[in-house]
């Protein structure tokens, strides 16, 4: 026994004596892809790649793919690292920063969006080294606390949804200046989490969060307002609040303006999605209990009773097995449809929000988590290419093994027709892995 306790004892110190490194993910292909964000141009998507499987370094096991939506091919010498577990994507007004979530180390990654010779605009994601140069190392666009040194406040536990908007403040010479105000929603905990960075300097940042609202899981800005709004996995309401920044350009406080209740029934809906049409007059809820849409009428402020923003729920409309997201998209015809990815379907339903029929279930062949949709009105037009693009989490290139097993890349983002005159119309077309 004795022998077998020192070579234990040997074994042990050899390994703390030589740390243990796992691999690189690779960039030149997805793994596990879960947020999805598309570029003005319509050039370039941008596929958060996760690590779920683990099987990477977690400090940098997951990558934000920057795919040429021409080629459908992956631009891998211009795809970041970022931390494991990486959850949504969003890019600013302007279009030269995506910011994206990780719950690895509670992280928030500030990208540049770069111009490369051979791409043009929006062809690389980028953070800058210590010179200066663009990376894809993300250290220098990490964000976990503001300021950053011990005393800075730290970002919430679990970011994973994010909305990004931006906003103006003038300085002491009276020359206005913008702010990257980014609201983030945290699936432990209850915290939601504001950050606003002025003029795009990190290093200028400041952050507040608040407990609003239980294991929020989507977050989405009203058009034409400043309200934010709330969904959550362990509740049964929305959460609307409104970030308040000083003239200085400092978040300083998360203003509750109302709850709205999603079910008198049931204590946990688990909502999972958020979306306006672009007067902001409808909100869009997907909920995971019951499988619904709940579309509310955003009604204003009351000039005789002085009540500010009200909700009245207009319908419920059932979707399929494990609803993750929904998304509104305006056509050639100015007419809106609602998709909705159905993760145990394996479907997009597609309903018209007037009537709330069905018009189409889109199956496919593994499970959908988000869609990113063209909304370009030059583009989704007869004979444009318009397109969405959808995050299929696990899907194994080899319909005989399962995702885990293949040893490479996993999972695939389906791309889906949006040409009204195509005769692929609402199909999907082909695959990015």
């Amino acid at each position: 026994m004795l022998t077998v306790a020192a070579l234990m004892i040997t074994l042990l110190a050899g390994i703390s004596c030589e740390p243990y490194q796992e691999p690189l993910p690779k960039r030149d292909r997805l793994n596990f892809p879960v947020g999805l964000a598309l570029h003005p141009s319509g050039d370039y998507l941008y596929v958060v790649n996760s690590n779920f499987d683990s099987r990477y370094s977690p400090e940098y096991g997951g990558t934000v793919a920057v795919v040429d939506t021409e080629s459908f091919e992956i631009r891998a010498e211009h795809t970041p690292y970022i931390p494991s577990y990486g959850g949504h994507i969003r890019l600013n007004e302007d279009a030269t920063r995506a910011y994206v979530t990780a719950r690895r180390g509670d992280s928030l990654v500030a990208l540049d969006i770069s111009n490369t010779p051979d791409g043009g605009f929006g062809s690389a994601l980028t953070c800058p080294d210590a010179d200066g140069n663009p990376s894809s190392d993300p250290d220098n666009c990490i964000i976990r606390r503001v300021p950053d040194n011990e005393d800075g406040a730290r970002v919430a536990a679990d970011p994973f949804g994010i909305e990004v908007s931006r906003i103006t403040r003038t300085d002491s010479n009276g020359e206005r200046f913008p702010i990257d105000l980014i609201n983030l929603s945290h699936l432990s905990g209850d915290s939601v989490t504001a950050i606003a960075i002025p003029d795009g300097e990190i290093s200028g940042a400041s952050l507040i969060s608040a407990p609003l609202l239980d294991g929020s899981n989507q977050i989405r800005q009203r058009p034409g307002t400043l309200e934010m709004y709330a969904a959550g996995r362990r509740s049964n309401r929305v959460t609307v609040y409104l970030p308040y920044v000083s003239a200085a350009g400092e978040v300083e406080a998360l203003i509750v303006r109302e709850d709205i209740l999603l079910n008198n029934v049931t204590a946990n809906v688990d909502a999972r999605g958020l979306a306006f049409d672009q007067s902001g007059e409808r909100l869009y809820v997907a909920t995971r209990r019951p499988d619904a849409v709940h579309i509310f009428r955003v009604l204003p402020e009351d000039p005789e009773t002085g009540r500010g923003t009200r909700h009245e729920l207009e319908r419920v409309v059932q979707v399929g097995d494990q609803p993750s997201d929904v998304i509104v998209h305006r056509g050639a015809d100015g007419k809106d449809l609602v998709f909705v990815p159905c993760y145990d379907a394996r479907a997009i339903h597609v309903f018209d929000p007037e009537t709330g029929v069905m018009l189409r279930e889109i199956e496919l062949d593994e499970s959908p988590y988000t869609i990113a949709l063209d909304s370009a009105p030059s583009r989704c037009v007869d004979g444009q290419t318009c397109r969405g693009y959808i995050s299929l989490f696990a899907d194994a290139a080899d319909v005989s093994t399962s995702c885990d097993d293949t040893g490479e890349g996993c999972g695939s983002v389906a791309v889906l027709e949006l040409d009204p005159s195509s005769p692929r119309y609402l199909q999907i077309t082909a695959k990015i892995r």
